[in-house]
């Protein structure tokens, strides 16, 4: 017999996370050929390369997400029209551009199924060179998502619905709380773009209520640890007016979609 790995001492509280990729066969590490390609793929992608790509950069854009988010999946945009409509962009980041059917990469995600997250750390599900760079809407910087455009009449009803793979470049990115910071003080260049997506996201969850909507509100503890993986303190995160802005656009895209699915599924 041999020894495979020691995996430290288990009193250790910075061990723990090692423990766990072991007890449950967590896949932790990426073969050589996912990071190849992600490397490859680093180097190749232009993002200046709008074919067959609509142009968004030139939308006021924000992304909104935790303080402690390590990559940003989602960016919004909104658009006011004189007669009182608007139109809302709900940016996605363009994963399936560069995960190939079949590439290693693609393979690698298949046998992990999801990230895992752990309170300092995750274990991601496609290479950190995607999660990170390529795939994160990153601030002041080109890339590429999928983005609903939803066209609402002047009683925030949806119209029409469009999905285009397009180009944004995210004017500003904010966390939960810095949003909140600017909405309520009145102040910031972005205020005005926070100001009306406010507006509206909270129309919108009101009429959400009025058909039924559920609102559910689940205390989700903020543990804070020291940098020997001690546990300092555990808190209730704070639930901003934030959380319920990004939610309901969220939920906007994901139910515009849904039911334009299902009108063109034949009966």
């Amino acid at each position: 017999s041999k020894f495979i790995k020691v995996i430290g001492n288990l009193t250790d509280p910075l061990e723990d996370c090692n423990h766990i990729v072991d007890k449950y066969s967590l896949r932790s590490e990426f073969p050589r050929q996912c990071l190849l390609e992600a490397e490859l793929l680093e180097k190749s992608t232009d993002f200046n390369d709008f074919k067959n790509r609509e142009d968004f950069t030139k939308l006021d854009t924000v992304t909104i997400d935790p303080d402690s988010a390590r990559d940003y999946d989602d960016a919004l945009s909104l658009t006011l029209n004189d007669d009182g409509s608007c139109t809302v962009f709900v940016h996605i980041a363009d994963v399936s551009h560069f995960v190939a059917v079949n590439s290693a990469i693609d393979n690698e995600a298949r046998l992990r199924g999801t990230s895992v997250y752990f309170i300092d750390q995750n274990i991601p599900m496609i290479p950190p060179t995607l999660t990170s760079n390529l795939c994160s809407l990153l601030p002041k910087k080109n890339r590429f998502t999928l983005t609903a455009i939803i066209s609402l009449d002047r009683q925030y009803k949806v119209i029409d619905l469009d999905v285009k793979k397009g180009v944004i470049n995210s004017n500003l990115r904010l966390s939960y709380t810095d949003a909140q910071k600017i909405i309520d003080s009145g102040e910031g260049d972005k205020f005005p773009l926070l100001q009306s997506l406010t507006s509206l996201s909270t129309v919108l969850r009101k009429n959400r209520f009025k058909s039924g909507g559920l609102n559910i509100q689940i205390p989700e503890p903020e543990i804070f640890i020291n940098d020997k993986g001690i546990p300092t303190k555990i808190l209730i995160k704070r639930h901003l007016k934030t959380h319920e802005l990004v939610e309901e656009f969220m939920l906007l895209a994901n139910k515009t979609i849904a039911d334009k699915f299902t009108q063109n599924i034949d009966p």
